[in-house]
């Protein structure tokens, strides 16, 4: 079953990596996001070492696949939402172009990045090693500076005022808790 769960976890990563390489568009790869990749590559070759050497027991292979599952809807649905809005890779010094509320935009605003964190979570459920904890700490800790930055960005554009109604009625990787 470990080896099923190495080839999901490799074809979601290759999956992802393809998916960001030709759905996004920016000029060059900023810095940030080439510390995105490093760390990214770092923590799959641990994925692939420790599932490979250490193989997880049920529950920990079950928690892994069901995460790798939400991550597999929640990016995909991502994916058709922005199609052919011309978003920028994370870290992208340009003005962002407009707001988009479609699919999972409609709940949070950084649905990329909250797939993201799930998909590596998963991984160091997985692997149960304190360096994949790491690396999910560290990637986590890159989005959510890249998410801030761009949240900044919007606030001062042009669509700053619809950016904050926006930004009132969804949560920021996960969905706001409904109020009565």
């Amino acid at each position: 079953m470990h080896l099923v769960l190495l080839c999901a976890g490799l074809a979601l990563f290759c999956w992802i990596s393809w998916a960001v390489r030709y759905h996004f568009v920016s000029e060059n790869m900023p810095f940030g996001m080439k510390l995105v990749s490093l760390f990214s590559v770092t923590g799959i070759l641990l994925f692939c070492y420790f599932i490979w050497n250490f193989p997880p027991n049920e529950i920990r292979t079950c928690a892994t696949s069901i995460l790798f599952m939400i991550t597999i809807v929640l990016f995909r649905w991502s994916l058709a939402a922005t199609r052919g809005k011309n978003f920028g890779l994370a870290f992208d010094p340009k003005t962002p172009a407009g707001i988009t509320a479609l699919g999972p935009y409609r709940y949070i605003r950084h649905p990329f990045y909250t797939a993201y964190i799930l998909y590596w979570l998963g991984c160091a459920i997985a692997t149960g090693s304190e360096l994949s904890i790491v690396v999910l700490g560290a990637l986590s800790a890159l989005y959510t500076i890249a998410s801030v930055r761009e949240e900044r960005m919007f606030l001062l554009s042009a669509h700053a005022e619809e950016y904050k109604k926006y930004k009132q009625r969804t949560g920021h990787f996960w969905p706001k808790k409904a109020t009565s």
